[in-house]
């Protein structure tokens, strides 16, 4: 087919040439049978796409510094800070306006002919960007070939973006192989689009967000509703479109943007904002762009709210790692309708670059729901130096301070410490971890609160009342003694959770659920190997498993070193955990390889949101594509389900929910 292809379009551009010299040798109606005989053929067999080059010939012009031109502007969107700022401009844009998450990534315009993508380009300066065409070619979640289309012509915009779970798959991998860590999704992106070498792009998952779409040479054929026109992108294999058609009149707009506000927070691709537009493109026309930004749209960005005070004293708090950090206790101060009183100091080399002490004049921000931090130190000469703690405030061990990376952690070693406990308790007992029922934060300060300080005491809790009731858990003081019962069988079970979560549940400094599975996959560690665990991790030699850099070498012996956390390991093995190898794991490769499908809708349980579940089928062999077309044979359907699902029932083919990937996964 190959072949077939590079002959027909080497026979059109024969007649192009022949064409545009002023001598046709085909009529006007054989040429446009060539020409869709060919598209058929791309469509069909979209591999072989970059062979076509016939139809890939969009004629751009270009500007003085050889960037591609626009079609229609691409200026930027104006921010508004305040709610009622926000509202007002929308007045201009008519009575409907859609609003959607304004998602942080590189705005680009793919333009695509007769359903082909043949054109990508940056936004630049609003006038011309830059081609990077061959970069969102190699991109396989982008729409190369369209399901259909109501124009020869379309131009789509939008953002690419990558998740922050494949930014942490990306970043995982970097560390692994001791490479530099990208700093985040957003830049990840834009360097991905500037690479010659493309063929590492296709085992990235950027992904492309539309939010605009027009044709530049038969734009009244489509509906002037750009919501509709955004639905219609769905149905040709785009992602579904994210915002809302809102009705300024009878809605409630600022509850819409509250909620997505919300879904931002939730959301695996950051979002900095809400973008309200005008609904329709006659009004955009009319009202059209300024020097710098769209007049038809803008963005509201809630104001991070700052305000100025003094630190009164530092306080030290001990996590479930060990580190130790500080806390500012401040004159309480209101900003935005709550008294702050705390902010956090992050790490003492942080304190030290800002130069914070007690009795410090500071400027603060807060921001959304995240914690209060120092933006600025505004005056220091009635301030007095911080004393560094020289032993854990909570249990009094002596301290020892780790240069991770440039930054100075002090570390509490003691594995019974009762800073550490009840945060080691409330994450082990989430279900990434050892997954114990009821092992939540007033469990977890409940149990310190009664000396159970470390998880062989817990393990031990749980043996020595496998047979107390709940109204006895009730006379021993327990809140619920029904959720008490429900714990000691719990942490039963937990005793043999895999390996990797093992090792994460210790809390050694700086290794996590990763860096523990390459532990015990390279140690082979067996069901019995917990009570010599720190001699196996001893006898582990530099270089030896990937991502475990000097620093983390160190932390890891020096913690296998210490008598105390000897001493846990062996308690823990006489209480009966007895962790499950990863070398026992089931195969995973090649199980679904049949499989060819498509998700749509909304998933909220066990198996994660759909990017998620796509990595984890895509593990297991199956093969994902962005629509439903005839080569997917299977529609993997959630909440909210869209067009896909209609289109499916309609093509005949398979369609499941959450219960075939229960079966599965």
């Amino acid at each position: 087919m190959e072949t077939q292809i590079i002959a027909l379009n080497k026979e059109l551009l024969s007649y192009q040439e022949a064409y545009y010299s002023g001598n046709p040798i085909v009529a006007d109606s054989e040429y446009d049978q060539k020409e869709r005989q060919l598209l058929t053929l791309v469509k069909l067999h979209p591999e072989f796409a970059h062979t076509a080059t016939v139809l890939f010939n969009v004629g751009a012009s270009k500007d003085t510094a050889g960037r591609i031109l626009h079609n229609r502007p691409m200026k930027s969107i104006e921010n508004n800070y305040t709610f009622d700022s926000a509202l007002k401009a929308c007045s201009p844009y008519g009575q409907y306006v859609l609003v959607e998450p304004k998602r942080d990534g590189i705005s680009a315009s793919i333009l695509y002919k007769h359903g082909v993508l043949v054109q990508a380009v940056t936004r630049g300066n609003g006038e011309a960007g830059e081609d990077m065409t061959l970069q969102v070619k190699a991109c396989k979640f982008i729409p190369q070939v369209l399901n259909a289309g109501p124009v020869d012509t379309l131009e789509v915009r939008g953002e690419l973006v990558i998740s922050n779970s494949e930014f942490a798959r990306i970043n995982s991998e970097l560390e692994a192989n001791g490479l530099p860590l990208h700093s985040n999704p957003r830049n990840l992106v834009s360097g991905s689009m500037k690479k010659r070498d493309v063929s590492e792009l296709s085992n990235r998952k950027i992904e492309f967000v539309p939010w605009d779409m027009f044709s530049p040479d038969d734009d009244n054929i489509l509906p002037d509703s750009s919501f509709i026109r955004m639905s219609m992108l769905t149905d040709m294999g785009f992602v579904k479109y994210e915002g809302f058609f809102v009705d300024t009149i009878s809605a409630n707009v600022e509850e819409i943007i509250k909620n997505i506000l919300r879904m931002n927070e939730e959301s695996d691709i950051i979002a900095d904002g809400v973008v309200i537009k005008a609904d329709s493109h006659e009004i955009r026309n009319k009202l059209n762009y300024g020097t710098k930004f769209s007049k038809f749209q803008h963005c509201y960005k809630p104001q991070n709210l700052s305000a100025e005070t003094e630190v009164l004293d530092i306080e030290w708090g001990t996590g479930r790692q060990g580190k130790i950090t500080p806390v500012l206790l401040i004159t309480p101060t209101e900003v935005g309708g709550s008294i702050v009183s705390r902010i956090t100091g992050n790490n003492i080399t942080w304190m030290k670059e800002l130069d914070v002490k007690i009795h410090s004049k500071i400027s603060f921000v807060k921001s959304g729901d995240t914690i209060p931090m120092v933006t600025e130190v505004l005056d220091n000469s009635e301030a007095t130096p911080i004393v560094i703690p020289t032993t854990c405030p909570k249990c009094n061990t002596p301290v020892s301070i780790k240069n991770d990376t440039g930054i100075e952690i002090l570390l509490c070693e003691n594995s019974s410490c009762s800073g550490k406990a009840a945060e080691t308790f409330y994450y082990v007992g989430h279900r990434d971890t050892l997954e114990i029922d009821n092992l939540g934060a007033e469990m977890s300060k409940y149990l310190v609160n009664n000396n159970i300080t470390n998880l062989a005491d817990l393990f031990e809790f749980s043996n020595n009342h496998l047979t107390t009731s709940k109204d006895q858990f009730k006379n021993l003081g327990f809140y619920s003694g029904a959720n008490t019962v429900k714990l000691v069988k719990s942490l039963q079970d937990a005793k043999t959770r895999d390996w990797d979560k093992w090792i994460a549940a210790l809390s050694i400094p700086f290794i996590g659920h990763t860096l523990g599975e390459r532990i015990a996959m390279d140690l082979n560690l067996q069901p019995d190997d917990m009570f010599n665990l720190c001699d196996e991790f001893l006898n582990i030699s530099v270089g030896q498993i990937e991502g475990l850099g000097p620093v983390k070498y160190n932390t890891l012996l020096e913690w296998a070193a210490l008598p105390q956390n000897r001493l846990l390991c062996d308690r823990l093995s006489k209480a009966g955990v007895t962790p499950t190898p990863i070398t026992n794991k089931e195969p995973i490769m090649g199980d679904l390889s049949n499989i060819t499908f498509c998700i749509t809708g909304t998933f909220k349980g066990t198996f994660g949101t759909r990017p998620v579940i796509t990595e984890k089928l895509e593990a297991l062999g199956a093969k994902s594509v962005p629509a439903v077309t005839k080569t997917c044979n299977l529609l993997i359907v959630g909440e909210n389900a869209g067009s896909k699902l209609e289109k499916a029932a309609k093509l005949g083919i398979k369609i499941v929910d959450e219960t075939w990937l229960a079966e599965v996964l």
